[in-house]
């Protein structure tokens, strides 16, 4: 009986400083959620617009500057796929961080070959 009141008292004293703390899981979860879409559809238009890049005859300055902008964008985000990798050591995780690490190189040598040609 003495373990039940005990359980009790530290679920109310957990839940107490949950209330106290002033953060709201579910907002939390769908700022994460939100976030999370936002880099899937940053990654489906970077995959777009270097598609569109690729194909047609763009300036060569234009092209520049959105493959380095591309570049270091998607590499500002590859560290959230990884760190969740690490955690949960779920695949889907780190088939993202490839995904991103793939423009990340292609966005780059894109530069590289059109700084040369330049």
């Amino acid at each position: 009986m003495g373990d039940l009141s005990e359980n009790n008292s530290r679920k109310e004293e957990i839940l107490a400083r949950s209330r106290q703390s002033g953060s709201d899981e579910g907002v939390e979860f769908v700022q994460a959620k939100g976030l999370r879409q936002g880099w899937l559809a940053l990654v489906i238009v970077t995959a777009v617009l270097l598609v569109f890049a690729r194909m047609s005859e763009m300036d060569y300055a234009f092209d520049l500057v959105l493959n380095s902008i591309v570049a270091s964008v998607l590499a500002s985000f590859i560290a959230s796929p990884i760190s969740a990798y690490r955690f949960t050591k779920d695949k889907k995780h780190l088939t993202e961080a490839f995904i991103y690490l793939f423009l990340i190189l292609f966005s780059a040598i894109r530069v590289v070959t059109l700084m040369m040609a330049w």
